[in-house]
């Protein structure tokens, strides 16, 4: 690990926590390629500029006191192969003062987050008329993850977006669907019962579908209790 890596896992640890209050280093577990720890580091930076900029301020009773949140929205377009639309991650950080070790500590708390893989391209047999089941169709599916910032949900997102985005375009391009709804829920229960993600939403993209149009979808949300 070189000595920039050591500072960023020391700031973290020390500065940002969750929505718990529980340090985001903790929550990741060491890891260090993480795209929450760049976002982190991004919104850290913007709120201590806000805070040292609100203590200097000639005139403090003109600034509100809830002045310190910050919503960043990160784009990886490479991280994900099969992902034509790339990772994008988005956060919601405010700075806020907690009890630690019997002290006020000014801590950034990161409140939200949400994970999204764009148009996974695959090909699969889909449609109930005769004529759409000659050969495959293009099919762009997009999953979608949310939740409070820093909790484990987060991790399984990172740890497994690879193999989730390879499992599922395999997957699909295997199997044959009559109609989106089926494919959508196919979708949706690899992911949360095969990956262990408690919930998502899919959404389902035919771009070849309506000769006037860019393409037609549909959208679910589903939980992995709805497959259990």
């Amino acid at each position: 690990m070189n000595e920039i890596s050591k500072q960023y896992e020391y700031k973290l640890e020390n500065y940002i926590v969750g929505e718990d209050e529980t340090p985001l280093q903790e929550t990741l577990q060491g890891e260090t390629q993480d795209v929450r720890l760049f976002a982190a580091l991004i919104a850290e930076t913007c709120l201590k500029i806000s805070d040292e900029f609100a203590k200097t301020c000639p005139h403090p009773t003109a600034i509100r006191t809830d002045y310190g949140e910050v919503e960043l929205r990160v784009h990886l377009p490479k991280a994900i192969l099969r992902a034509a639309g790339g990772l994008w991650h988005k956060s919601v950080s405010i700075l806020r003062t907690i009890q630690e070790r019997g002290r006020a500590a000014r801590r950034l708390m990161l409140l939200e987050e949400e994970f999204e893989m764009r148009e996974i391209r695959t090909f699969c047999i889909l449609g109930a008329n005769r004529w759409e089941r000659l050969e495959k169709q293009a099919v762009n599916i997009s999953l979608k993850f949310q939740g409070p910032g820093g909790h484990k949900w987060g991790s399984t997102v990172v740890d497994t977006y690879q193999a989730m985005s390879c499992g599922v375009a395999e997957r699909v391009e295997r199997s044959s669907f009559q109609s989106v709804e089926a494919l959508a829920s196919f979708v949706a229960r690899i992911v949360t019962v095969d990956f262990e993600n408690d919930k998502v939403t899919v959404l389902v993209e035919k771009p070849n579908a309506l000769e006037f149009a860019g393409g037609s979808g549909l959208e679910i949300t589903r939980l992995r209790a709805f497959y259990l």
